[in-house]
């Protein structure tokens, strides 16, 4: 993916290379939307070894306990 800088209109642009390991999109212009939570997760997720992304989804397991034990407070 190529991705554009530039400081204004009438100036010539940077132009960087990267590859999908080096950044996460977070919004769709296309769509004007932020990318959702769970893609974002997923985008991380996916370029780590097993064993850390075991780590994280063992940890966003004990967030969702942690979530739905959670006293409710009336109100």
């Amino acid at each position: 993916m190529d991705l554009s800088f530039g400081r204004s209109s009438h100036l010539p642009k940077d132009v960087f290379a990267l590859n999908s390991e080096e950044f996460m999109v977070v919004w769709q212009a296309e769509t004007q939307e932020w990318v959702p939570i769970a893609e974002q997760t997923v985008a991380v997720i996916k370029h780590l070894p097993d064993n850390v992304a075991k780590e994280v989804l063992d940890f966003a397991c004990f967030l969702s306990l942690k979530h739905h034990l959670r006293p409710q407070i009336a109100g």
